[in-house]
């Protein structure tokens, strides 16, 4: 619901007149996953692998449901994709100090 929530906003953000510059947009599930789930005790690190299998498939079948959306931000000249990163790898997209990263490390494994 709050993935659908962000579109609808998106959309309206894309519909004003001063949005025209907007060719591009997308919406980003970034889910955070442990980074050292080889130190769980086997049967949580099976309950760990369920839960995170099912979001994806949660996310899969969202992203499915919403593919006559992009239509709607086509029609106003706007490329919309939706897209799941696990947030390690969602951080890599970005460009960081060494400050930043150390930061960071708290988060994931960098």
């Amino acid at each position: 619901f709050q993935m659908f929530k962000h579109t609808v906003a998106c959309y309206t953000a894309c519909v004003k007149e001063e949005a025209r510059e907007i060719k591009k947009l997308t919406l980003v599930n970034c889910a955070w996953t442990l980074p050292k789930k080889a130190l769980m005790q086997k049967d949580l690190q099976e309950r760990y692998d369920r839960e995170e299998q099912a979001e994806r498939e949660e996310f899969d079948q969202f992203r499915k449901i919403m593919e006559p959306v992009k239509a709607l931000f086509a029609a106003k000249g706007v490329t919309f994709e939706i897209c799941f990163y696990p947030f390690a790898e969602f951080l890599q997209m970005f460009a960081k100090t060494e400050e930043e990263l150390q930061y960071l490390r708290r988060y994931t494994m960098l």
